[in-house]
């Protein structure tokens, strides 16, 4: 599953998506469900980067295993953030706030840091799309994990997602 991530995080998604499918097929032999959520995650992230419609419904059946698994699972920020995507490339921008909003609860309940500022991201993108200019307190947020967590460049965003017109 690492090199699935590594292969997205360089714009190789049909390298990713072998490399995820590879780890998913060990999980299911192993049955190691909190793992399997995690990968269909990364599976939905890359379709949804890709462009796919399928990785929506990827990231909701991901999600509603996620939440089988029990409320307190480490995946439900990305999962809830995923989705979000999946649902703004629908169009369905309020669907997509209300995930966005609820990653970060969810996030910030759990003090993953790096979770809250990929769905800080997500909530500036998303104000954008709507013709605004998000907050300078959220992107100031997101700015400071970033650095306090050392990362450099954060994956790529899902494909289209700034060429969406919201009305």
């Amino acid at each position: 599953r690492q090199l699935g991530s590594v292969a997205f995080r360089a714009g190789r998604f049909d390298d990713a998506l072998r490399l995820f499918e590879q780890a998913r097929a060990l999980f299911v032999d192993i049955g190691a469900q909190n793992q399997l959520v995690d990968t269909d995650g990364r599976v939905a992230e890359t379709l949804l980067a890709q462009g796919s419609k399928r990785g929506l419904e990827v990231a909701v059946d991901a999600l509603a295993r996620c939440r089988s698994l029990g409320e307190h699972s480490v995946h439900m920020p990305m999962l809830q953030r995923i989705t979000g995507y999946g649902l703004l490339q629908a169009g369905d921008v309020p669907g997509a706030a209300a995930a966005f909003e609820e990653s970060l609860r969810i996030g910030r309940d759990r003090q993953a840091k790096f979770q809250v500022a990929l769905t800080l991201d997500a909530l500036a993108r998303l104000r954008r799309l709507e013709g605004e200019e998000p907050p300078d307190v959220l992107e100031a947020e997101r700015d400071s994990i970033l650095a306090e967590l050392a990362v450099v460049s954060l994956p790529p965003a899902p494909s289209r997602i700034e060429e969406l017109v919201v009305r």
